[in-house]
């Protein structure tokens, strides 16, 4: 009857803990999260020009409550991209419309990244896709507490092209001209001035050193396309392009600066010479700058 007694007691014990280990929720890890994408809004599409002037990428961005997604791909038509083999993706933590909270970019490693276009229409430019995305928090992506890895599953797209973009390289015809400066008191601005052959482009970030500085958070500037010695088109930064300064060298003692540049513009104004008159652009055409790189000496101004 003993034995019986402590059999039974054996047997309600290990009930007890199976019943609390299938309770227990599982660990939470803080530095992932999982979330299923729902679109607030229809999509923003753009196809993209390369250097013989016909579409070659598709740009796709999609917005959800407080974020936003960039999905860039080399594009051949209805299909599925594998992102890390074909494509770019940024994910940005919006408050409001604009202000970045924390940024995302794909994750290498991630082989299921993909975009898949469902509906391709080139004569109604309607297109429709799915994706499913795994983002790794970039060095400059925010200190809000946003998790390291986030995976986006489920994730729908509609709209229609809207836009086309000229993708350009960009390469100086003349030596960079770099100053620095204290436009707001206690705060070393460093001005960049580029000059390619068809235009001028300037810089401006307030300097901390070597470190990126994108668009949104630490960068402005504007591009003025010329022709001969008259500009006649002024372009404002593109705020749902990506934009990016990095200086990767610089040395405080010989004043010797080095990086690299990347900028989304979109067309502003244009100037009519014979009326010497300068008109707004209300559908601004959109122009990409990659590639572009600068070093020099650092003068006051």
């Amino acid at each position: 009857m003993k034995s019986f007694r402590i059999s039974c007691l054996g047997l309600l014990l290990l009930f007890l803990c199976v019943s609390c280990s299938e309770d227990d929720p599982a660990p939470v890890d803080a530095n992932k999260k999982v979330e299923a994408w729902k679109s607030d809004q229809a999509a923003s599409i753009s196809l993209i020009e390369g250097a013989a002037g016909s579409p070659d990428s598709l740009m796709v961005i999609g917005y959800k409550h407080n974020g936003k997604i960039e999905l860039k791909v080399k594009f051949n038509g209805v299909g599925t991209y594998t992102l890390t083999e074909s494509g770019t993706v940024r994910y940005y933590d919006l408050v409001g419309q604009d202000v970045i909270t924390n940024s995302y970019s794909l994750d290498p490693n991630d082989k299921t990244s993909e975009l898949t276009i469902t509906k391709w229409n080139p004569t109604s430019k309607e297109l429709e896709a799915t994706f499913q995305v795994t983002l790794k928090k970039t060095a400059s992506g925010g200190a809000s507490g946003g998790p390291e890895t986030l995976r986006f599953t489920g994730g729908e797209l509609k709209g229609k092209v809207t836009q086309t973009r000229k993708e350009v390289s960009w390469v100086n015809v003349e030596a960079p001209v770099i100053k620095m400066g204290k436009l707001v008191p206690g705060v070393d601005s460093l001005r960049i001035h580029l000059t390619n052959e068809t235009g001028q482009l300037l810089l401006l970030i307030p300097f901390t050193g070597v470190s990126k500085y994108p668009y949104h958070q630490k960068l402005t500037g504007f591009f003025y396309e010329y022709e001969g010695a008259v500009w006649t088109s002024m372009y404002e930064f593109n705020p749902e392009g990506e934009s990016e300064v990095e200086i990767t060298s610089w040395n405080p003692d010989t004043k010797q600066i080095k990086g690299s540049f990347r900028v989304a513009l979109k067309k502003a104004y244009v100037y009519l010479p014979d009326k010497n008159a300068v008109h707004p652009v209300t559908s601004g055409e959109l122009l990409n700058f990659s590639g572009g790189l600068f070093e020099g000496e650092v003068k006051p101004f």
